[in-house]
């Protein structure tokens, strides 16, 4: 049986999109809640309504997030996506034609992946900013007498301070990325580039 499966070419593409849209989701969805914990550390004003906007997706079933998702990366020109693509295209004076976003196998990888990372963002980003408030705010006043910039700040005492934070979350999204099976089912239903080994 292992001998069947390791020379099925059914299963070698598999593997080979399976790592693909790893490699995307883990790009796109595991340092996007670390940015946005940061962003929502530095902003000074309405910090609680940011959050509350960036936690909304969360108490979305995932179902219907992705079926949400879908109907915008219709590939007629009732797709509210393709809606703005047709309304620029037609505004600059092309004539553009709608994308099958689904059917392609360039973007349907990313596309299956963005429902994900906007539901998920927000609870990430939750978990990083609560250890972003642990620590002190006499090292960030040290390190701004000391004439530390921003990204000075976020290098030698944000990131250091999140570094096991992230080490364990990049397991756990690690191994969910592999596992993911029925958003890509929703969305594509395994088709362009998306069928993954679950």
């Amino acid at each position: 049986n292992f001998i069947n499966v390791v020379l099925d070419p059914q299963f070698r593409n598999a593997v080979l999109d399976t790592i693909r849209y790893v490699a995307v989701a883990l790009g796109l969805t595991f340092l996007a809640p670390i940015v946005l914990a940061i962003m929502l550390n530095e902003i000074p004003w309405f910090k609680q309504s940011y959050r509350m906007v960036f936690f909304l997706p969360q108490v979305c079933s995932s179902v219907v997030i992705m079926l949400l998702w879908k109907q915008m990366f219709d590939s007629s020109s009732r797709g509210y996506l393709n809606k703005i693509v047709l309304a620029v295209g037609h505004g600059l004076g092309a004539n553009p034609q709608p994308i099958d976003w689904l059917g392609s196998s360039f973007w349907a990888p990313i596309c299956v992946v963005l429902p994900v990372l906007w539901a998920s963002v927000g609870m990430g980003s939750l978990i990083y900013l609560a250890a972003l408030k642990s620590v002190s705010d006499d090292i960030y006043e040290a390190a701004d007498l000391d004439g530390a910039g921003l990204f000075q700040k976020i290098a030698h005492i944000t990131i250091p301070t999140l570094g096991p934070l992230i080490v364990i979350n990049f397991v756990g999204a690690f191994i969910g990325t592999f596992q993911q099976l029925q958003n890509i089912f929703v969305m594509t239903g395994g088709s362009s580039g998306t069928r993954v080994l679950s």
